[in-house]
């Protein structure tokens, strides 16, 4: 990629998506992150990897945050909104006070 902003951020749409998908097939580290690569195009995002189960992909950015989706059901549209510590405290407070 050209600019280092590019390279940045491919940097971690690449890390979010290995995250997200350590954790989708339960293993976390003891998958070694060398051990799979995503190959990304315009329309969609492909894992190369030993794990026989097939997964659906989603990235995205809020504010200045990469967020990647990885999940076994059929690809969905998401949309992210940023909350305060505030508002997450208030929500469950709420719920809690509900029950």
């Amino acid at each position: 990629l050209p600019t280092y902003t590019e390279r940045l951020h491919h940097f971690y749409t690449l890390w979010t998506l290995k995250e997200s998908y350590v954790k989708a097939i339960g293993m976390g580290l003891n998958l070694p992150l060398h051990t799979f690569e995503f190959v990304l195009n315009d329309k969609e995002i492909f894992v190369n990897s030993q794990v026989e189960q097939e997964f659906s992909f989603y990235t995205g950015e809020v504010e200045d945050y990469s967020i990647s989706i990885c999940h076994k059901e059929k690809k969905q549209e998401y949309t992210f909104s940023w909350f305060t510590e505030e508002e997450i405290y208030k929500y469950f407070h709420d719920i809690d006070l509900a029950n």
